[in-house]
């Protein structure tokens, strides 16, 4: 890659809002994934400690763990959290970084300065998104529906400039190569509102289901006729209605419940604190859900629980769950409708703009785990106990108006909440990995599976 910047360097607009509000948050971000501190940031720690008083000098000391240098890998350093509650140790009590308040935001290393932007070199230019697992940025990217158009990017404006990712699209393999390309278009296809959310999200599994021959990692040789003539057929409004009709019949199975249900309740490290708050509560508002899962934590009877077949019990229970879900998502729908799908189709472009297609080895599999997150997504928010109070309540209210103004506003709470914590628990844990493995036990991790999840 020449390193030569020469296009506009862009960022989505919800950036131009962005920034951090402290102990206002609802969460905060120094806990429950490994924090690694860059070498430049330790040694400014270090000086940091040499020049305080001995207690704070003995607790920056305390909170560093060095990691030996190991063969040809240098010496690393981490933040150590604290066993009691996985937080980090400079954490204060009012929930602000002794680090920041004591030294100031330019003796903070890179990760915690930077979090949650991600800044990333794409072919010629520049771009900068930032992650969802903070509430404040979910909210801003549900706000409004121009949050996530791409705006220019002033560079003064970066506090500190670290580049994140890279893709170079002069990489002879088409997935590569055609990236960018890739990319336009399926937003292109996802902002034509003239199709509902379900047809726009069966028309990206469709192309990727097509062209998912060229589109993967291992392909090298460069013919981009396959794709280029699969954009040209979703671009012609005849064809897209004749596969948007072959969408309708199809009807998604009980079963995919269960499966999700296992998924978002299997222990692991990030299963504590608000997650498993927010999850307990959707699945105990089930009456029978809770009663087919372990009630162990031990990872070892969750994977046995799964992997055995179901037993009528089960069945029915998985049965019940999914006639509650599809009757919740149904009335919510009736309500704020295009208020949900407005939600889901900013997440949907986030996620294309945000995480690079080539992290996964092909573009299908890249697409499954979008809509596999979303299902997830969907049963959290939907399924809320929140959200069903709010439609209750908006029932009782003088006026469809101040009906829906109020379900709206619990609708965005609860889809702040979810959003970010189901970000959380994607980038530092193994939520989607697992329900990919649960989905391609039953054979769903297929076109058939995606038709699945995005009925769900």
């Amino acid at each position: 890659m020449s390193d030569e910047l020469t296009g506009q360097p862009t960022q989505l607009r919800y950036m131009t809002e962005f920034g951090c509000i402290g102990p206002d948050c609802e969460d905060h971000c120094c806990y429950g994934w490994r924090v690694d501190i860059d070498p430049a940031g330790y040694q400014k720690l270090r000086a940091a400690a040499a020049l305080s008083n001995k207690p704070v000098a003995t607790k920056l000391g305390a909170a560093i763990k060095v990691i030996p240098r190991k063969g040809r890998q240098p010496e690393r350093y981490q933040f150590r959290h604290r066993k009691e509650d996985d937080t980090c140790p400079l954490m204060s009590a009012e929930r602000l970084c002794e680090i920041h308040s004591g030294f100031g935001h330019e003796m903070l290393p890179d990760v915690c300065a930077i979090y949650p932007r991600k800044l990333k070199r794409v072919g010629d230019h520049l771009e900068l998104t930032a992650t969802p697992s903070c509430p404040q940025l979910s909210r801003l990217l549900i706000a409004s529906e121009d949050a996530v158009d791409v705006v220019p990017l002033d560079l003064g404006d970066i506090e500190r400039y670290r580049l994140q990712d890279a893709i170079d699209t002069r990489d002879i393999r088409p997935y590569f190569r055609l990236l960018m390309g890739l990319r336009d278009f399926m937003v292109e296809l996802l902002r034509d509102d003239r199709y509902t959310l379900e047809q726009r999200l069966f028309l990206m599994v469709w192309f990727a289901k097509r062209t998912a021959d060229v589109l993967k990692k291992d392909t090298v040789d460069y013919d981009p006729a396959p794709v280029e003539r699969e954009m040209a057929l979703l671009r012609n409004d005849t064809a897209r209605a004749e596969i948007c009709r072959r969408f309708e019949p199809l009807k998604t199975p009980a079963a995919l419940t269960l499966l999700i249900t296992r998924a978002i309740a299997r222990p692991g490290r990030m299963n504590r604190g608000n997650w498993k708050k927010l999850t307990d509560e959707v699945i105990r508002s089930y009456s029978k859900l809770a009663e087919i899962l372990p009630a162990s934590d031990d990872e070892r009877a969750h994977e046995e629980a799964a992997s055995q077949a179901e037993t009528p019990q089960v069945a029915l229970t998985t049965k019940e769950a999914w006639e509650v879900y599809q009757a919740r998502r149904d009335r919510a729908r009736a309500v704020v409708g295009d208020r949900i799908d407005r939600h889901f189709i900013n997440y949907t472009i986030h996620y294309w703009m945000h995480i690079q297609p080539t992290g996964a080895p092909d573009v299908m599999t890249y697409v499954m785990r979008l809509l596999a997150q979303q299902a997830t997504q969907k049963f959290l928010i939907l399924s809320h106990p929140e959200l069903t109070a709010a439609l209750d309540r908006a029932e009782t209210m003088t006026s469809p108006e101040e009906g829906r103004a109020h379900v709206e506003e619990v609708l965005d709470a609860v889809t702040v909440k979810v959003f970010y914590q189901v970000a959380r628990h994607i980038e530092h844990g193994a939520l989607i990995r697992y329900l990919e493995k649960l989905l391609a036990g039953r054979q769903m991790f297929s076109l058939a599976g995606a038709v699945y999840l995005v009925r769900f």
